[in-house]
């Protein structure tokens, strides 16, 4: 009898602190894409992107781009960069403000100090609104002043 009151207070402690997890609001949008194609919208030129191992980790209110090809002959891989976001139906806004950061966790997560640091992923730091033609539970496409980027689901 002990052993089921003690079992059932804490099964109900754990159900009370699950009451301040934050869900988010991102449905498909949550999740870990590979980019796998680029147009270039002036040019029509595409790009197969699959070699390059970028990779988009989206959770809450937080984007992480992540170059995870392997190593170049310098042994550098460019730098994560995190971006916060605001989402509607139609866009995803890269937001300016606060500043991207880079991810470097050993040395603090500093912020974007050149629009350089963000060209690799074809984004700038300023922020960037790119609008949502496809999304999906696996395919994603997403376009921006410039690009239309294709995007996997992992």
């Amino acid at each position: 009898m002990k052993k089921g009151l003690l079992l059932m207070a804490l099964v109900a402690c754990g159900l009370t602190a699950c009451d301040n997890f934050h869900t988010s609001d991102n449905g498909s949008l949550d999740g870990y894409w590979q980019m796998t194609h680029v147009d270039t919208l002036a040019t029509g030129n595409s790009a197969d992107m699959t070699s390059r191992m970028i990779f988009w980790a989206v959770q809450s209110e937080l984007i992480e781009l992540s170059d995870r090809h392997d190593a170049v002959e310098d042994g550098a891989r460019y730098p994560s960069i995190f971006y916060h976001f605001e989402r509607s139906a139609e866009k995803l806004i890269l937001l300016g403000d606060p500043k991207p950061r880079l991810g470097n966790r050993i040395n603090s997560d500093s912020e974007v100090a050149s629009h350089d640091q963000c060209e690799y992923y074809g984004l700038n730091d300023r922020g960037d609104t790119l609008r949502i033609l496809q999304l999906g539970a696996k395919k994603m496409t997403l376009e921006s002043e410039t690009l239309r980027m294709y995007f996997r689901k992992f």
